[in-house]
C-alpha cells in the first residue's frame, strides 16, 4: 500500500473514531403471520388465495454497501403456518436475471439468494436460518451466542424457486417438527435478508448498522402464531451401505461387506429432542487436509460427521481460546499402536475407531437451553505379525463411553450462564478415567455493545499410570487442575476494545475428550481496533487493529511477549487485501526439550499480507505470502499461497490452493535428556523426564530445515437441485532434516539453555540425525442424490497413497519428498462406498 492511501486510512479511521458512535438502534419491526386456509403448492409461484391473509413484509434496508438506504430492488414476504409447516413466500423484483449459479446443498456462492431467520424461542440468542438461492439449492444453519453461525446443522424441508415477470419469486415449507416451538408460543423473532449479487447489495426487512454488535438479538417479530402447537413426532432413517476396499496395508488385499444402522429423532417435548444412531457410517464425509506441524501442539481437527455436528454450537463455550472440554473428534479418534514385543511387527494400525452407538438430548425445558451426548466405542485392535509367522488381533484400545453434558439458561435480559461436564470412562481396569466441568457468565448490556464474560473450570483423572507433559508436569492418579479465564469488551460501534485472560493451572488437563495446546499457562491479551464500516471515496471498509499478548507458565518464565498491528480493506472494487506485522521478543520454550527444561528463543519479526480479486467474478484469485525472521537472521519462517476459483459453467464450480512452506534454522531437540559421557553418564539411556531435572544431563540439538508443499483441488457440480458430485484432491510433501548436532549439558534444575555458544556433539554422545521425507496423496468423490426431501443416496470413492523415507543426505529435496510415493514402503488403499437411507415419520 502506498504511503499516501496508508496515511487517508489512518486518517479516515480516526475521523471515523471522532464521529463514529454507534447509532441509535432501528425500532423494531412487526408482521402478522396467518393460517394457512386453502391449498399451497411449493412451485415457488405464490399465487394461491391462501397467501393474500397474510401480511406483506417489504421496505427492506441495505447494510450492504450502502448502510441504511433503502434496498434498489425491491422485496416482499409472506408467512403462513398451520398445524404441520411453516409456510414462506418470497418475491424478488429485480430488472436484470438473477444471478442463479448452481451448487451442492449448504455450500456459500456468491449467487443471487434470499434467507430468513426464526428465533422460535424468543431468547434473542439462537435462531434457525433457512436459504434458498436461485437457482434452487438450499442452505441451512443455527445462529447461537447471538453473533455466531454454524452451517453444519441440517435439517428436511421444501423449497421451489420460479421465475416471474418482475424477476423471480420462492416459497418454502418448514415442518414444525424440525424446529422448537414453545407450547403457547405467540411470536417468533424474525429477520429475511436478500443477497443482490451483481452489486455486493445485502438488504434485511429488519435493518441493524453494520456497526451495531449482536444478530438475533436484533430481530424483529413474527406475531399472529396464537394456535401454534409443536409438532411431537418419531423420525426414522434406517441406512445400508455396500463397501468394497483394497490395500497394501492390510493382510488380506480386497475386502468387501455390508453395513447396516439406524438414526432416530424424538421429540420427548415440544422443545426437547432425542437424537440417537446405532452403528453410524460417515464414509460420505470429506477426509482431513494434511498440514504442516513443527510444533509441540497438536493440530486442530473440524467435526465434519453429521451426528455429532447438530447442537455442537452450545458446547463451544463463550471462552474456548485456551481449552475446549468437549472435543468431539475424540470420539472415534485412532488410538496410538499398541506396544509390540521385542519381534513382533505391526501389519496394520487400529485406525479410526468405531462407534457402536451414540444418543443425544437437545433442546429446552423450561428456561435451560440443553444438550446431553452419550457414545460407546468397542475395543479397537491392530493386526499384528508375531515373531513366529503368525498374524493377530492384538488390543490397541479399550471399550469405552464418552459423556457431555451443557446446560444454559438466561438470568434476565443481560446476562446468560451455564455449566458443561464430560466423563471419559474406559472399561479396562488399569486405564485412566477422565472427568472435567465448567462453568460460565455472560453479560452485556441492552444494544450488546459491551459484553464482559467470567469461565472457570476443573479436571480430575483417577486411575491409569502416571503420564509426563513435554513442561514436565505430572499427571498421576488423581491429578487435579483448574482454570479461569476473562474477557471484557465492546464490539460495537466504529471502536472496538477488549482484554483476555486465560490462566490454566499446571495439572489442567482435559486433552482426554477435549482440546488443549497446553496448561501451565497466564496468558494476557488487550486488544484495540478501529473500524471504518462506511464507504469512502477509495474503499467500502477498513479496519485497524493494535494487540499484545504475554504468555507465562507458573514457574515465571516467559513463553511469549508480542506485538501486532494488523491492518485490512475492502475497496471500491470489492479487490480486498490486508498486512500484518507482529515483533516477538525474545523467550524460552519451556516444551521443546520434553521435561520442561525451557530452551532460549530469539526475537523475531513477522510480516504477512494477502490480497484477493473480487468474489462475484467467475475467476477469483488470491495470493498470500508470510516471513518471520529471526534476530541475526539465524531463523526463518517463509509461507506462500494462492488460490484460484473459477466457475466455467453456472453448475460447476473448481478451485486449486497451491502453499509452500519452508522453515530453516530453528533449534530442536534431536534426543531428550540422557547421561553425560564426562560425567559417567550413558548417552544411549534416556532419563525419565519426571525426575530429569534433578540431575546432570545431556540434551542433544540441531538446527532443522523444514518445507512442505500442499497443493489442493476441489471441485463440485450440481446436476440439479438435488443431486450434485463433489471432488477432493490433496498432494502433500513434506521433508525435514537437521544440521550439525550440539550437546547441551545442564545442571540440576531448571536453567534456561542458551544456544549461542553451544558446542557440537562428538562420537561419545552417539549423535543421530532424524531426517524424513513423507508424502501423501488423497482423493475423495462423492456423489449425493436428494431422491426425497430428507433421504440420500450416496456413491463415495476414496484413495490414498503414502510414503515415507529416511534420507542421509541431511537436505531438503522437492523431488526426493514426492518420490516417497514411489518408493518401495509406500502403500495404497482404495474404497467404494454405496449408502442409501431414508427418513420415515411416524
Amino acid at each position: 500500500m502506498p504511503r499516501s492511501s496508508a496515511a487517508a486510512m489512518l486518517l479516515a479511521l480516526a475521523a471515523t473514531f471522532a464521529t463514529g458512535a454507534v447509532a441509535d438502534p432501528p425500532p423494531s419491526r412487526s408482521l402478522r403471520a396467518a393460517r394457512r386456509i386453502g391449498e399451497i403448492r411449493i412451485d415457488g409461484r405464490p399465487d394461491e388465495a391462501a397467501w393474500r391473509a397474510a401480511d406483506v413484509g417489504d421496505s427492506f434496508l441495505q447494510t450492504e454497501p450502502d448502510d441504511g438506504q433503502p434496498a434498489t430492488a425491491p422485496t416482499r414476504f409472506r408467512v403462513l403456518w398451520d398445524d404441520d409447516s411453516l409456510y414462506v413466500a418470497i418475491e424478488c423484483d429485480d430488472p436484470q436475471p438473477p444471478t442463479a449459479l448452481a451448487s451442492p446443498r449448504d455450500r456459500d456462492i456468491d449467487a443471487d439468494l434470499v434467507r430468513i431467520d426464526l428465533d422460535t424461542t424468543l431468547d434473542r440468542r439462537t435462531a434457525y436460518h433457512f436459504g434458498v438461492y436461485a437457482a434452487g439449492q438450499q442452505v441451512d444453519g443455527m445462529h447461537f451466542n447471538d453473533d455466531d453461525y454454524t452451517s453444519d446443522w441440517d435439517a428436511a424441508w421444501e423449497s421451489a424457486v420460479a421465475t416471474t415477470p418482475s424477476g423471480w419469486s420462492v416459497e418454502m415449507r418448514i415442518p414444525l417438527r424440525v424446529l422448537r416451538v414453545p407450547e403457547g408460543a405467540h411470536a417468533f423473532g424474525l429477520n429475511v435478508a436478500r443477497t443482490l449479487t451483481r452489486r455486493h447489495e445485502e438488504t434485511t426487512w429488519q435493518y441493524r448498522p453494520r456497526e451495531a454488535a449482536g444478530v438475533v438479538s436484533g430481530f424483529g417479530l413474527l406475531t399472529g402464531l396464537d394456535g401454534l402447537r409443536p409438532v411431537v413426532q418419531l423420525d426414522l432413517k434406517p441406512y445400508v451401505a455396500g463397501r468394497g476396499n483394497c490395500g497394501t496395508a492390510t493382510a488380506t488385499p480386497c475386502q468387501a461387506g455390508f453395513d447396516l444402522g439406524l438414526d432416530a429423532r424424538y421429540s420427548l417435548t415440544s422443545e426437547l429432542a432425542l437424537v440417537g444412531t446405532v452403528h453410524p457410517d460417515f464414509g460420505q464425509v470429506e477426509i482431513d487436509e494434511r498440514v504442516l506441524n513443527l510444533t509441540t501442539f497438536e493440530t486442530y481437527l473440524p467435526e465434519k460427521r453429521p451426528f455429532f455436528l447438530e447442537g455442537l454450537d452450545l458446547f463451544n463455550l463463550p471462552l474456548s481460546s485456551a481449552y475446549q472440554i468437549f472435543y468431539s473428534r475424540r470420539i472415534g479418534e485412532a488410538p496410538v499402536s499398541p506396544l509390540l514385543g521385542p519381534n513382533d511387527t505391526l501389519i496394520a494400525d487400529a485406525g479410526s475407531r468405531n462407534i457402536a452407538g451414540a444418543a443425544k438430548v437437545s433442546g429446552k425445558t423450561g428456561p435451560y437451553s440443553v444438550q446431553a451426548l452419550t457414545a460407546f466405542e468397542p475395543r479397537a485392535y491392530a493386526r499384528v505379525l508375531s515373531a513366529d509367522g503368525r498374524a493377530g488381533d492384538q488390543l490397541a484400545a479399550e471399550a469405552a463411553q464418552a459423556t457431555a453434558l451443557r446446560v444454559r439458561r438466561a438470568l434476565s435480559d443481560s446476562a446468560v450462564s451455564g455449566f458443561a461436564v464430560t466423563a471419559l470412562d474406559p472399561f479396562g481396569f488399569a486405564d485412566r478415567h477422565a472427568f472435567a466441568a465448567a462453568a460460565d457468565t455472560v453479560v452485556f448490556d441492552a444494544d450488546r455493545d459491551w459484553n464482559a464474560s467470567v469461565q472457570v473450570a476443573g479436571s480430575l483423572l483417577a486411575g491409569g499410570t502416571d503420564s509426563v507433559l513435554l513442561d514436565g508436569t505430572v499427571l498421576g492418579a488423581g491429578a487435579r487442575g483448574w482454570a479461569a479465564s476473562t474477557r471484557l469488551a465492546r464490539d460495537g460501534g466504529a471502536l472496538n476494545a477488549s482484554f483476555s485472560a486465560d490462566v490454566l493451572s499446571p495439572k489442567f488437563w482435559v486433552n482426554d475428550l477435549g482440546f488443549m495446546d497446553r496448561g501451565n499457562l497466564i496468558d494476557l491479551r488487550p486488544a484495540l481496533t478501529v473500524r471504518d464500516l462506511h464507504p469512502q471515496g477509495r474503499w467500502q471498509k477498513a479496519s485497524l487493529r493494535l494487540s499484545a499478548e504475554d504468555e507465562r507458565n507458573f514457574d515465571g518464565f516467559l513463553l511469549r511477549r508480542s506485538l501486532s498491528l494488523d491492518s485490512s480493506v475492502t475497496l471500491n472494487s470489492y479487490w480486498s487485501g490486508s498486512l500484518s506485522t507482529t515483533l516477538f521478543l525474545p523467550a524460552v520454550d519451556d516444551r521443546e526439550l520434553g521435561d520442561g527444561t525451557p530452551l532460549a528463543r530469539p526475537g523475531a519479526v513477522r510480516v504477512s499480507a494477502d490480497v484477493g480479486t473480487d468474489s462475484r467474478q467467475s475467476l477469483i484469485a488470491s495470493f498470500s505470502i508470510s516471513q518471520q525472521l529471526s534476530e541475526g537472521m539465524r531463523e526463518r519462517k517463509t509461507a506462500i499461497g494462492a488460490d484460484l476459483k473459477f466457475r466455467p459453467y453456472p453448475a460447476l464450480e473448481a478451485g486449486v490452493s497451491v502453499t509452500y512452506e519452508n522453515d530453516g534454522g530453528a533449534i530442536r531437540r534431536i534426543r531428550g535428556a540422557t547421561g553425560v559421557p564426562e560425567m559417567g553418564g550413558d548417552p544411549a539411556v534416556d532419563l525419565d523426564p519426571a525426575g530429569a531435572t534433578r540431575s546432570w544431563r545431556l540434551y542433544l540439538l540441531a538446527p532443522q530445515y523444514a518445507q512442505s508443499v500442499s497443493a489442493i483441488l476441489r471441485a463440485a457440480a450440481a446436476l440439479g437441485p438435488h443431486l450434485s458430485v463433489q471432488a477432493f484432491a490433496q498432494l502433500f510433501t513434506e521433508g525435514v532434516a537437521y544440521g550439525d548436532p550440539m550437546r547441551a549439558v545442564v545442571a540440576p534444575g531448571r536453567a534456561t539453555v542458551q544456544v549461542d555458544g553451544l558446542p557440537r556433539a562428538g562420537n561419545a554422545d552417539q549423535p543421530a540425525w532424524p531426517d524424513q521425507r513423507d508424502a501423501d496423496l488423497s482423493l475423495n468423490l462423492v456423489l449425493r442424490w436428494e431422491w426425497r426431501v430428507g433421504s440420500n443416496l450416496y456413491l463415495a470413492y476414496a484413495h490414498q497413497t503414502s510414503g515415507s523415507a529416511s534420507p542421509n543426505d541431511h537436505r531438503l529435496s522437492l523431488f526426493g519428498e514426492a518420490g516417497a510415493l514411489a518408493g518401495p514402503g509406500a502403500t495404497r488403499g482404495d474404497a467404494l462406498m454405496l449408502k442409501i437411507d431414508m427418513l420415515t415419520a411416524l
